[in-house]
């Protein structure tokens, strides 16, 4: 399995985690840092897009992906 699936499937079972827990109100943040040209927006934008496509969007979802793209260079 590809690194960045991993990372997804352990990311929605956090996400899972928090959403079963009773005091939990928010799942797993995600800092993604590195040099310049190295795929962190691509690596985030697939992460989102798995997010979407898992059906966690929608005004009646449990789940809202957020994808914040900062460049202070």
């Amino acid at each position: 399995m590809p690194e960045c699936l991993r990372l997804h499937s352990e990311l929605e079972a956090l996400r899972t985690a928090a959403q079963q827990s009773a005091g939990a109100l928010r799942g797993p943040r995600v800092v993604v840092c590195g040099a310049m040209d190295t795929g962190k927006s691509t690596l985030c934008r697939m992460l989102l897009n798995w997010a979407v496509r898992g059906g966690h969007t929608g005004a009646c979802a449990p789940r809202r992906p957020l994808f914040v793209d900062t460049d202070v260079g």
